[in-house]
């Protein structure tokens, strides 16, 4: 019984540090973003604020924010993330779509 007990809380720091790492860099992927758009980097640290900004940038409807919360609309709205950034670099499509998808992945 102890020894299954060291083994899940082995795996529940395995989790956390993997969550804070992917939540770190996430946090540098939108602030980059943000300020390359003209944004306030600041804005990256705003849960949901953070979405409501990368939507002003993409020029994008502000009722899009609702996509984001539904479980399946929320991957259409990462696939039309992607495809409405096509007059942007390559790279920065791809930094906005690994955005939308950890916003899937943290729901």
């Amino acid at each position: 019984m102890e020894n299954q007990l060291e083994v899940l809380m082995a795996m529940l720091a395995a989790y956390a540090f993997f969550a804070f790492a992917l939540a770190a860099f996430m946090i540098v992927v939108y602030w980059k973003i943000f300020t390359k758009a003209g944004k306030p980097g600041w804005a990256a640290l705003i849960p949901i604020y953070n979405i409501v900004v990368l939507l002003e940038i993409l020029k994008m409807p502000l009722w899009w924010l609702a996509m984001f919360f539904v479980p399946c609309l929320n991957l259409v709205a990462a696939i039309m993330n992607y495809v409405w950034s096509r007059y942007y670099s390559t790279w920065y499509r791809i930094l906005t779509t690994i955005g939308i998808w950890r916003c899937y992945l943290s729901t």
